[in-house]
Order: C-alpha cells, then structure tokens, then sequence
C-alpha cells in the first residue's frame, strides 16, 4: 500500500490533471 494516493485519490492530485 504506497500508491493508494494516485489510486485514490488522483483526481485531487495537480499532477493527473
């Protein structure tokens, strides 16, 4: 459990966008 964030929540990340 480490990329749980981009699976998570990628949409709030700057980066997916």
């Amino acid at each position: 459990m480490g990329h749980f964030s981009l699976q998570g929540q990628s949409a709030a990340l700057p980066s997916a966008q």
